[in-house]
């Protein structure tokens, strides 16, 4: 585990950020806000998939990821990994990077404020738990926070730990997030909101493609939790390697 220097030190040194982050010689706590803003613009592509595993429909993904040669991040709800040991490990054995996106996946800005910091640990702390022992060669441990819903108090009370300390987040997405439709074309897309409002995976696409273009490429939001995802996936692959876009880690990029 990487060590936090002392401050002044630093900048006597004058040494940028990044090269210590290379050097893996400090820690970022995690941040009181989402990370936003992530990898746009260099037509290079991370695919983060969201809330699982689910047996059925991450293996089919993991299969398409497989073919392909693609590395993705994997956001687990720490109930469904305790119980999925075998997608897991293929997770992990595939070289695919694991996030911790807690136990249960509340909306943690909506916790009971009488025992929000012992539901919090056990959210957070109990999906460490249960997924450490798959963290393969990963740079970092990655935090998602459900929905995106964060508030500086969690960060302030996570960070006391040097659990909380380690991870890196709460990462937000570039793509993925809202269904937006106008003159007659989807404009972007989430996919969960897609299946709940029957679209099909040709008009869910449509938007996930166009705003990926927009953007010039980013960090993607998928979910594997329905097939009709895993299908979208596979389809939005082939069409981005065909436009000459390459397939990125969270590892890769500087955040």
């Amino acid at each position: 585990m990487r060590k936090l220097k002392i401050l002044v030190i630093l900048s006597i040194l004058l040494i940028p950020l990044s090269s210590l982050l290379a050097l893996d010689i400090i820690d970022i706590p995690l941040s009181p806000k989402n990370i936003f803003n992530l990898n746009k613009g260099k037509k290079e592509i991370i695919i983060t998939i969201d809330d699982g595993p689910t047996p059925g429909v991450t293996d089919i993904i993991l299969d398409e990821l497989k073919n392909q040669n693609i590395q993705a991040a994997f956001f687990v709800i720490g109930q469904k990994a305790e119980k999925n040991p075998e997608l897991m490990a293929r997770i992990s054995d595939e070289g695919h990077i694991i996030g911790n996106h807690t136990l249960t996946h509340p909306i943690l800005t909506k916790l009971d404020p009488s025992n929000w910091k012992q539901i919090l640990n056990g959210e957070f702390f109990g999906t460490h738990q249960k997924i450490e022992t798959y963290f393969n060669q990963q740079r970092e441990w990655y935090f998602r926070a459900p929905g995106g819903a964060w508030e500086s108090k969690l960060a302030q009370y996570l960070n006391q730990d040097p659990i909380g300390l380690r991870y890196l987040g709460p990462l937000y997405w570039d793509i993925g997030g809202e269904i937006l439709y106008s003159n007659g074309k989807y404009l972007s897309a989430a996919d969960w909101d897609c299946w709940r409002k029957n679209l099909s995976v040709h008009q869910c696409l449509e938007g996930y493609s166009n705003e990926t273009v927009k953007f010039k490429g980013g960090v993607i939001l998928f979910h594997d939790v329905r097939k009709e995802s895993a299908e979208l996936i596979t389809e939005y692959i082939k069409s981005f390697k065909k436009l000459g876009y390459s397939f990125k880690t969270l590892d890769d990029i500087q955040l």
